[in-house]
């Protein structure tokens, strides 16, 4: 660690900053930083669908009352959900009030609502840079931030609702910790605890923000972390007492991990999680601009290049507005102890190791954010230091434009995944609900094999597949079909990829759902599966297939009936059928 800095000579190596900084500049700035954020994440909102976890947190809303909402947010409230209650809120009241204004046409307001949140943060990461190391700094920073690509899930609804606004908390919280309004910062702090616990982290070296560091700063960070450890206790003491599962059956989740296992846990995930983060910093920029990308991408890309460069490379206040190298030295250590203590809380469940690249459990990643920025703004910032001359200074800054446009590139590759998803989801639903026309409110739909993706971002076909019957069709007394199977974890292995035998069991004579059956898969477990209820589809090649005959299951005879020769489906459309059944042109005039 450096030694401290007397006020001095540390005002000295601070940027040169005017008392009132040129608010053009600042504007530009944060406009480019707020258009860069919403660009590389939601430009193509539009053709968004749901999936994997929406069908479960968001879709159910469609449905929804102003009764059951209420009756939702007071339930969240009183049980702590996931230990996570503001996000939950949060992912309860904006997709509901959306969906008053349209169903699932008004999804798209959902996206902008959600957009709003991650343009939010890349404005405040701004800002408290800003404040921190200057304007320079802070705009090198911001957009490293908003376009962190160890994350691919920011665009997903329902991290977008529940896990970005712990980010947000988190800002303010060290905003607030930076202009000595400490209670208010540790407020700030618990709130991030309880939207999503992993934010928090990059808190605890709130004392070392700043381009100085005060005489006693090791003193300062030592008090600082007890308190943050004391809150952390009390919240997890919290969700203890109120009986939320997460933390009160640690044993029992899905790994069965002892408590004597977490510090080696711990250990390893600050290991192995800042190199992935770091790698794609390094690793992303070249693969997408390695992908054959569309005009439409390649003109976004030449854009994002034009706009950062004119920001950077053109004016010679950007260089002179660079901080000195000590202060360089003192942020980028202070990223690297965000970035590895991003990683503390990666212990449990299919969050440990954290090793994923992308997808929905590169979310891993989103507590090391900031701290991963802040280091890669230090390291971009010091070829800044040696400008000497405007030729310099254009090189310079078309070298970090081009950089910068490259994730850019990156973020419209992932939305370009989302976008192929959702056809693909519609793709999917549609060949699985043309295999049964014969569907009934108590038909059980097992599925034998899983959709494949053809994405590495999102998946079409999920543990969630369970609840899209639910919402896809419902009979005149509100019972809708089940379907079990697809793609979903099982064993606490790797995902199965269809129908596990051990999911039944005979008892009685009779077939029944077995206490193999997650929790959150929908099954009547009342009910005993039996011949003309139950209908089995096969993925053959690269078809579904209608299997007819019988299967036995756990020693029992199940016939299955053939698709009755013209049938159509006699149920009700549900709130998803729009999203999910109709034509792809129809389906995306529905999203708009």
């Amino acid at each position: 660690m450096l030694p401290s800095v007397p006020m001095s000579t540390a005002a000295a190596a601070a940027p040169a900053l005017s008392p009132a900084p040129d608010r053009r500049r600042a504007f530009w700035s944060a406009l480019l930083v707020a258009v860069i954020a919403w660009s590389a994440h939601f430009l193509f909102f539009r053709r968004f669908g749901l999936y994997e976890d929406d069908f479960y947190v968001v879709a159910p809303q469609l449905a929804w009352t102003w009764r059951d909402a209420l009756a939702a947010m007071e339930g969240t409230v009183r049980t702590l959900t996931q230990g996570r209650p503001i996000g939950f809120l949060i992912a309860t009241v904006v997709p509901f009030a959306c969906f008053q204004l349209g169903g699932v046409r008004a999804l798209p307001l959902a996206y902008l609502a959600a957009s709003a949140i991650i343009v939010l943060n890349a404005l405040l990461a701004h800002r408290l840079l800003t404040a921190a190391y200057g304007p320079s700094f802070a705009l090198l920073g911001a957009l490293a931030f908003t376009l962190y690509p160890a994350d691919t899930s920011q665009a997903f609804l329902t991290h977008a609702l529940v896990l970005q606004p712990s980010l947000t908390f988190v800002l303010l919280a060290l905003l607030a910790y930076l202009r000595q309004r400490r209670v208010l910062a540790y407020l700030l702090a618990t709130g991030c605890l309880l939207t999503y616990e992993s934010g928090v982290l990059a808190f605890f070296a709130a004392p070392l923000v700043g381009a100085t560091w005060e005489p006693g700063i090791v003193r300062r960070w030592t008090r600082h972390v007890a308190v943050l450890v004391a809150i952390v206790a009390a919240v997890v003491a919290l969700r203890v007492a109120m009986g939320e599962y997460r933390a009160a059956n640690l044993e029992q989740s899905d790994q069965h991990i002892a408590w004597r296992q977490v510090p080696t846990r711990v250990l390893e995930a600050v290991w192995t999680g800042p190199q992935v983060s770091l790698g794609a910093f390094v690793t992303r920029p070249g693969w997408a601009m390695a992908v054959n990308l569309d005009s439409g991408l390649a003109l976004g890309v030449a854009a994002s290049f034009a706009a950062i460069f004119a920001v950077l490379g053109l004016p010679p206040g950007f260089a002179a507005g660079t901080a000195a190298r000590p202060v360089l030295l003192r942020a980028g250590l202070t990223g690297l102890v965000m970035l590895v203590g991003g990683y503390a809380f990666e212990f449990s469940g299919w969050h440990f190791p954290p090793v994923y690249k992308a997808g929905r459990m590169s979310a891993v990643h989103a507590g090391a954010a900031l701290g991963a920025a802040i280091l890669v703004a230090s390291l971009l910032s010091i070829p800044w230091t040696r400008v000497r001359g405007r030729a310099a200074r254009v090189g310079i800054g078309a070298l970090t434009a081009l950089y910068l446009a490259s994730l850019f590139a990156y973020g419209l590759v992932v939305q370009r995944g989302f976008v192929d998803a959702a056809q693909q989801e519609r793709e999917y639903w549609s060949r699985i609900v043309a295999l049964v026309p014969d569907l009934s409110g108590d038909t059980v739909v097992i599925l034998v094999g899983s959709e494949p993706s053809r994405n590495r971002f999102i998946l079409p076909s999920s543990w969630s597949d369970s609840w899209v019957f639910r919402f896809l069709y419902h009979d005149a007394r509100g019972r809708s079909p089940f379907l079990v199977g697809g793609r979903f974890p099982l064993h606490r292995g790797a995902p199965n990829e269809g129908f596990d035998e051990s999911l039944v069991q005979a008892r009685d004579g009779k077939l029944r759902w077995s206490a193999e059956v997650p929790g959150w898969m929908r099954v009547d477990r009342a009910q005993p599966l039996e011949s003309g209820r139950v209908v089995v589809l096969e993925r053959r090649g690269f078809k579904w297939k209608r299997r007819g005959g019988s299967i036995t299951l756990q020693g029992i005879d199940i016939d299955l009936p053939p698709a009755p020769p013209g049938a159509t489906i006699r149920l009700l459309p549900g709130p998803l059928h729009d999203l999910l059944l109709a034509p792809a042109e129809g389906s995306a005039r529905a999203t708009r």
